[in-house]
């Protein structure tokens, strides 16, 4: 992702959460965001339950995504734990930061292998199925609508996902499938990866 298309996001997602553009916060947000950290699933709709697994899940993609700039000069690595907390808020502001020489991501260690992108990607299939067998999604687009703390969630989510699309291309011959959001850009690193290992 380039300096400028960063700040950019970064504004519309600021705006778009905070600018009172959006529904206003609930009441019980704190009480929601905490049933969801503590597992306690029933009393939301499936598909909000399914949406803040993801919001986990995008850090760590863009994490493996970005591996080999975790300690470059300006490190990666405090934006993206930043980033389990408070999402593309927090990772935004490094892409603004970075050197403009990339550091290609290695070859080898843990990281470098097709095992933990796969394992994100079950994931994501995982909630994405149940949430279609137990949930009705007119459910979540209400809350979308009418909540602020899913309408900054979703807004957020878009961000990760730009940044996935643009991450992938700038290193990836397969980028164009990180367009299916959390499990495409999974492929990709599992595809690189077990490419990489094979020759």
């Amino acid at each position: 992702m380039g300096r400028w298309t960063a700040v950019v996001t970064w504004t519309v997602l600021m705006v778009a959460a905070f600018g009172g553009v959006g529904p206003p916060q609930r009441p019980e947000t704190g009480d929601v965001v905490w049933d969801l950290l503590t597992g306690t699933f029933a009393p939301h709709p499936a598909w909000l339950v399914a949406h803040f697994q993801w919001m986990g899940l995008w850090p760590l993609l863009v994490a493996l995504c970005i591996r080999g700039e975790w300690r470059a000069r300006i490190p990666a690595w405090p934006f993206v734990l930043g980033s389990f907390v408070l999402g593309c808020f927090v990772l935004l502001p490094w892409f603004v930061l970075r050197p403009a020489t990339r550091v290609q991501a290695p070859t080898t260690g843990w990281f470098a292998r097709w095992e933990l992108p796969a394992l994100v990607c079950a994931m994501a299939m995982g909630w994405f199925g149940w949430a279609v067998a137990t949930g009705d999604v007119r459910a979540w687009v209400e809350l979308a609508r009418t909540d602020g703390f899913t309408w900054a969630m979703t807004w957020d989510f878009a961000a990760f996902w730009l940044v996935s699309v643009l991450e992938c291309r700038a290193r990836s011959a397969r980028w164009r499938w990180a367009v299916v959001p959390l499990v495409g850009a999974a492929a990709v690193l599992v595809a690189d990866a077990r490419s990489a290992r094979a020759g």
